[in-house]
């Protein structure tokens, strides 16, 4: 079974020994994934990646922790012990934003933007509000 989406990190992706029944043991990396499967909910799993992408992958990027989103392409999906294992056929890191689309107006961002909303929102429909910020 396949899947692809995008997954975030559970932890920092950690080296492990595999054992391949045609070359023996063979190096490979763990990642703890989390994948919100509602808005109450994550679902947690673990992808193995074993070969020279994965290596190269990781040695480009030495920051990845926790928190961190990936784009990931699964195989071989399956449960194992009561978890969900899969095999990592293709990564790439997610945008840590995803761009907002082309005709959405600028709007100001944080609490001074929430702020000013809350209060424009009041003045609307008659409320006196005094916020300071």
């Amino acid at each position: 079974m396949k899947t692809s989406g995008i997954f975030f990190l559970r932890g920092r992706p950690s080296s492990v020994r595999l054992v391949s029944p045609t070359a023996g043991w063979v190096p490979g990396w763990l990642f703890s994934l989390g994948e919100r499967t509602s808005h109450r909910g994550v679902a947690g799993f673990t992808a193995i990646w074993r070969g020279p992408e994965a290596d190269r992958f990781i040695q480009a990027n030495p920051q990845l922790r926790a928190g961190h989103c990936l784009r990931l392409e699964l195989d071989r999906l399956h449960a194992t012990n009561n978890e969900l294992r899969g095999h990592v056929v293709s990564c790439e890191l997610a945008p840590p934003r995803w761009p907002e689309p082309e005709d959405t107006p600028a709007t100001p961002h944080g609490a001074e933007s929430a702020i000013e909303n809350i209060a424009a929102h009041a003045r609307m429909a008659g409320v006196a509000a005094d916020f300071h910020h």
